[in-house]
């Protein structure tokens, strides 16, 4: 469940503004993002006034466009569970919805990348890259200082708060499937480390094409747009064999649930849907108007 939840979810919190109010958090998205960019590289005052220019832009683009169609997903998913009429065919569509939801988030953030990076002076790109870098190494002394049990209990512990969060009291056997669902997911934390160090190394191969427009963009492309390219086979296969995993367990989970759950998870997709239409007034707009 946590992990189609976080699939549909994953592109309204921009950029980490989960542990925020939502609703207050994106009205200063766009001051959050610059803050994180400098975090990444410095930047002039002029790039940091086009960043914010650029920002401003996309978070207004993702409110006409994308939050309506969040909200309308999140009002059938509503719907598909408290009526219990969630099947393998609406788990894959909801999967296929989250991934493209993702996938509009990233072709909307490319044209401003287009514009940003070229700008970035040589001693920028370094810096940059060096963050990226410096990124993925965190992760990986994370990684290599757990142990695989610890990692199997990280799961586990990271399923029952997501359970209580959704459906509030769980009951044994609901604590038993949850359990049986993390021990079934392989450990591929070190392939998907793999696959962000060579999405690093391209794409900072890309900015040193940054001043040829043609071949930057084409590389840009294909990193922001199709980056599961860069996937190794091994990847890919564990990646599916957990997804396939997660809808029989989520399948199994939604014939569990008790007339009490069903409400609770319903109020909780109430108060997102409550979130994005403050969102949408944090920007003037209204669902009730917009066509989408």
């Amino acid at each position: 469940m946590q992990r189609l939840l976080k699939l549909i979810i994953v592109a309204l919190i921009i950029v980490g503004l989960g542990a925020c109010s939502r609703s207050f958090a994106y009205r200063f998205a766009d001051t959050y993002i610059v803050w994180q960019a400098r975090d990444y590289v410095s930047l002039q005052r002029e790039q940091r006034e086009a960043l914010s220019d650029e920002v401003e832009a996309f978070l207004q683009w993702h409110a006409e466009t994308q939050i309506p169609r969040y909200h309308l997903t999140l009002e059938t998913l509503e719907a598909d569970i408290t009526e219990a009429t969630l099947d393998p065919e609406a788990v894959r569509q909801y999967s296929d919805l989250a991934a493209d939801f993702w996938f509009q988030v990233r072709s909307g953030a490319l044209p401003a990348a287009l514009r940003l990076l070229p700008d970035l002076s040589d001693a920028q790109v370094d810096e940059l890259i060096q963050s990226v870098a410096d990124s993925i190494q965190q992760r990986l002394d994370e990684y290599q200082d757990s142990t695989a049990d610890e990692r199997v209990a990280e799961r586990r512990d990271m399923f029952q708060q997501q359970a209580q969060r959704w459906l509030g009291a769980v009951t044994e056997e609901q604590q038993a499937l949850f359990d049986e669902w993390a021990d079934s997911i392989d450990d591929s934390n070190m392939l998907w480390i793999e696959y962000r160090l060579e999405w690093a190394e391209q794409f900072a191969s890309a900015l040193e094409q940054r001043n040829h427009s043609d071949l930057f963009s084409e590389q840009l492309d294909g990193l922001f747009l199709e980056p599961e390219n860069l996937r190794s086979d091994m990847l890919i296969t564990q990646a599916s064999a957990a997804k396939e995993v997660s809808q029989e367990h989520l399948m199994t989970l939604h014939g569990l649930l008790t007339d009490d759950q069903r409400l609770h998870f319903a109020a909780e997709l109430q108060e997102l849907r409550r979130d994005l239409r403050s969102m949408l007034r944090s920007r003037d707009l209204d669902i009730a108007t917009m066509t989408f």
